[in-house]
């Protein structure tokens, strides 16, 4: 089904930053929320897309222990992060990598500069940024987006 600029309303799409097959190798994929929705297809048996509360406790832990989530989920330097990855330590060994996002429109953004990661939870998406040692929780991402994901034990 086709919308407003000719874009699929549901499209159900994984993408390499700039559409450059080499890009996955270092940043994965980025997703569309209906690839999402069916984990089965992207997280391997016993695994899942955490959904926002997942999310939510994970960053409130880190956040009560002396300092914010954000840099504690960022890998640490500058090789793939834009200086100056304000607080990033990776203390906790997720080594989030700013592997940017994909618009409805099929714009690229933002590699370098923010990791964006869908929840499984309706359109909830959480992103970390270069320059802030904090999360953002986005509560109206469009499904149409590529954002990337992380797979969790059940």
């Amino acid at each position: 089904m086709i919308g407003d600029y000719g874009q699929e309303l549901n499209p159900e799409y994984w993408f390499a930053y700039d559409d450059l097959p080499n890009n996955t190798t270092i940043y994965g994929r980025l997703y569309t929320y209906p690839v999402v929705v069916k984990a089965s297809d992207i997280c391997p048996d016993g695994w899942h897309v955490p959904d926002l509360a997942e999310w939510t406790e994970m960053i409130d832990n880190l956040s009560s222990d002396e300092g914010n989530a954000g840099g504690k989920l960022r890998e640490s330097g500058t090789a793939h992060w834009r200086s100056p990855n304000t607080g990033a330590t990776n203390s906790t060994g997720f080594t989030a990598l700013p592997g940017g996002t994909r618009s409805a429109f099929g714009h690229f953004t933002a590699l370098g500069h923010s990791a964006f990661f869908w929840t499984s939870t309706s359109t909830f998406a959480i992103r970390l940024y270069y320059n802030a040692d904090t999360v953002e929780i986005i509560n109206d991402c469009h499904i149409g987006y590529g954002c990337s994901v992380r797979c969790i034990k059940d």
